[in-house]
């Protein structure tokens, strides 16, 4: 992360939030569209760890970066005050938001169907070539660019070895 946090991203419009973190709408050097995906760590020690979260979804973004998966793009990461902070590419609306802009569903299967077969290949490919288990998958964590699936939200997920028992 930056030094000078404040400096270089601004946060302006609050995205959605979670159960431990919040999502900002923001400006990199004020030219660049980013959301910046903050989470906290906890008031006292009874406080849920969110550490292994974070870790996880930075480990799995970082491992997807260079293939065909179809996952949000993790500029930066870092630490500021007493939450961490992930950079991540803006995308325009979450699939819920699509849905709800539509009218009836059984006017528009084939758009349906088309961004269903998107997430299929973007969960095998996870699975396959990358050994990930995205455990949150849900309308709210599959964004949209233009007709592009993209999976997001990560926290949840694992990497896992693949065994010769239970390969595909």
């Amino acid at each position: 992360m930056y030094p000078y946090f404040q400096d270089i991203y601004t946060s302006e419009e609050k995205l959605d939030s979670g159960a431990y973190g919040r999502v900002y709408a923001s400006q990199a050097f004020k030219e660049e569209d980013v959301a910046i995906k903050q989470i906290s760590f906890g008031n006292d020690l009874e406080d849920r760890s969110v550490f292994y979260d974070v870790f996880s979804e930075v480990t799995c973004l970082e491992e997807v970066k260079c293939g065909k998966i179809q996952a949000t793009r993790l500029y930066d990461y870092g630490v500021k005050e007493k939450e961490y902070v992930l950079i991540m590419e803006r995308y325009g609306e979450n699939l819920l938001q699509f849905r709800q802009g539509r009218g009836e569903w059984q006017e528009e299967l084939g758009v349906y169907l088309g961004l269903y077969e998107q997430v299929l290949v973007q969960v095998q490919l996870l699975h396959q070539t990358h050994h990930i288990t995205h455990y949150d998958l849900k309308c709210q964590n599959i964004l949209l660019h233009g007709q592009q699936v993209v999976l997001a939200d990560f926290g949840e997920s694992l990497l896992f070895t693949p065994s010769s028992e239970f390969d595909y």
